[in-house]
């Protein structure tokens, strides 16, 4: 790997000779692949720069645009290029003070872009698993997810899981997702379930996905089992939210299985997790609550965020306007369901 790698000052263009100078310490970490010859650069109007030499007999250009010190983004550009059309890799740049450029086979750069590949939009993340990613590849790129884009819309208002049912993607890949994503039950903008594209459109089972509907208990009972030793974790966080909550959670009913490692509550005598859910989870390593309301059907909404420990009180407010269903009372807002176009 030493011998692959190439180091340089960014900042080092005093005139357009300098990038011949540059071209050539490049070519060295390809192991006599690259051997350019007869290397000139010129200066044209507009700042424009033409970087000229030979490769197996064969005449090159570079063309770009140069401002101030810096090696040109264009350079870079027209070197990959270059790369991809006569070389057998290419350079994968390593971010460091210094220009760092390491010269790897185009299948190895692949793969390494795919499992450090970075996302601007709910579309991106679609094509991403349309285009092929493995399971492992999505656990990996969820985990950098900022929380806009793991609970975010395409410009259509589809979700993550409803732009895939929807999309060319196959099931198994779509399966793929709803397993590795954090919020896969996340309706379109207009009310579209995941669980109900994923019957029609797939031919899947709901229940393979979520489960069957689970028992539930009513508050007093479960603030009795929460009373005991083994049946929390995080008590002070949580037992906040309780106990600022505790006229609304009297007609809420709570997972059988529930324990203060989160809350997950309905208003249904059976938790389904596909239908109607709000749940929270603080997670200590970086002191922010997880919250995540559902409800199913007309008049209702999905409402995904990520809160710093100390908007509790935000957290409070939204569940208690669940508990007393006014949350999804503006469509477009807080969640609720957009009204699809004619």
């Amino acid at each position: 790997m030493p011998d692959r790698i190439c180091e340089f000052d960014p900042k080092s263009i005093t005139e357009v000779d300098d990038y011949v100078g540059v071209l050539q310490e490049l070519a060295q970490v390809t192991q006599g692949e690259f051997v350019p010859e007869s290397l000139r650069a010129e200066e044209r109007v507009g700042d424009k720069v033409v970087l000229e030499f030979l490769h197996a007999g064969k005449a090159i250009r570079f063309q770009f645009t140069q401002e101030g010190r810096w090696v040109a983004d264009g350079f870079y550009e027209q070197l990959r290029k270059f790369c991809k059309k006569h070389l057998s890799g290419s350079y994968l740049s390593v971010g460091t003070d210094w220009a760092t450029e390491v010269y790897l086979p185009h299948k190895v750069i692949g793969q390494i872009q795919k499992k450090t590949r970075t996302f601007d939009s709910v579309e991106a993340l679609v094509q991403f698993v349309v285009e092929g990613a493995s399971q492992s590849d999505m656990f990996t790129a969820w985990e950098r997810l900022p929380w806009q884009l793991k609970a975010g819309y395409t410009r259509d208002g589809d979700s993550l899981m409803t732009a895939l049912l929807k999309s060319e993607a196959d099931t198994d890949r779509c399966l793929s997702a709803y397993e590795t994503h954090e919020t896969p039950l996340l309706p379109s903008r207009y009310g579209e379930s995941p669980l109900e594209l994923a019957q029609r459109l797939r031919g899947v089972n709901p229940r393979v996905l979520i489960g069957e509907p689970s028992a539930t208990l009513g508050y007093v009972e479960i603030r009795q089992k929460w009373s005991q030793r083994l049946w929390h974790s995080y008590l002070p966080e949580y037992l906040r939210i309780v106990d600022a909550l505790e006229a609304d959670l009297s007609s809420m009913r709570f997972s059988e299985a529930g324990n203060l490692y989160g809350i997950a509550m309905c208003h249904a005598p059976l938790l389904n997790c596909g239908s109607e859910v709000a749940q929270v989870h603080y997670y200590e390593y970086n002191g922010a609550y997880t919250l995540n309301l559902l409800t199913q059907g007309p008049g209702g909404g999905a409402l995904h965020r990520q809160l710093p420990c100390d908007q509790v009180d935000t957290v409070i407010d939204l569940l208690r306007r669940y508990c007393r269903r006014t949350l999804w009372t503006t469509p477009g807002q807080d969640g609720a369901w957009l009204v699809a176009q004619e």
